[in-house]
């Protein structure tokens, strides 16, 4: 796990070195921690070994060249890359979104939130995932998290949170069900299905139909508003012959 760090002031970088070592330490990693004050340097840094680096945390506001830019600029150079916006800002900025970056966080860093960064791209990278694939962008206590669709289960609405199931964890956001679905068909994540008004379900993980619901591969029942019975058998069968294609 070699990982960067790039902020324009030298004492914020002792202190996320350290912090990122704790969360190292605490999920038994090792690597190595290339530190930099220098947006140019850092670059150069990654010209230099293109596949040595495989996280890179970045400061939003430097000089001569911004966080922004140097993320775009460093995942040319490698895609898979997984960027870490870091910055004082409470609002993230909806350009950040270009650089397809893995997590938004608001300084100071933290040993338990890196942890848990940390360990969601390990769970992340097992999948075998692309630097492109299709993510659906939520807020979660000021950070942004990017969750690949691939990963989800499903998606429950309760009162006014929704809580995404995937594969590895479950996210409780402050979001509607239509705002989420309104991005699923943005990203063409057909798999996704809203099959009912409180739930979106991945047919890829859809075990077996029963009329009015479906029984996931981890048992996990979940309805079928009447009115969408059939239209439901139907995406559930076009999804097994997709999945049956030589």
């Amino acid at each position: 796990m070699n990982i960067l760090i790039c902020d324009d002031n030298r004492d914020i970088v002792v202190q996320e070195e350290f912090v990122i070592e704790e969360a190292m330490s605490a999920i038994k990693k090792h690597g190595n921690i290339r530190t930099f004050t220098s947006a140019k340097e850092c670059l150069k840094a990654v010209k230099e070994n293109p596949k040595t680096y495989g996280i890179v945390f970045l400061d939003i506001e430097m000089p001569y060249i911004s966080g922004l830019e140097l993320g775009k600029k460093i995942k040319e150079i490698n895609p898979i890359i997984q960027v870490i916006f870091v910055t004082s800002f409470e609002k993230y900025s909806l350009s950040a979104y270009e650089v397809h970056p893995f997590h938004y966080i608001v300084k100071p860093l933290r040993a338990e939130k890196v942890k848990e960064i940390l360990l969601s791209i390990l769970q992340y990278e097992k999948t075998g995932e692309t630097a492109n694939s299709s993510k659906i962008k939520v807020e979660i206590n000021r950070d942004l998290i990017l969750i690949p669709t691939e990963t989800i289960h499903f998606i429950e609405k309760e009162k006014n949170i929704c809580n995404i199931v995937t594969e590895f964890k479950e996210y409780q956001v402050y979001i509607s069900l239509n705002d989420l679905e309104e991005q699923i068909m943005k990203l063409n994540a057909d798999a996704l299905y809203r099959c009912h008004q409180s739930f979106v379900v991945n047919l890829k993980y859809v075990q077996k139909y029963e009329g009015n619901k479906f029984i996931l591969e981890n048992g996990n029942i979940i309805p079928i508003s009447r009115g969408k019975k059939t239209e439901a058998r139907r995406r559930f069968y076009d999804m097994l012959r997709e999945v049956e294609k030589p």
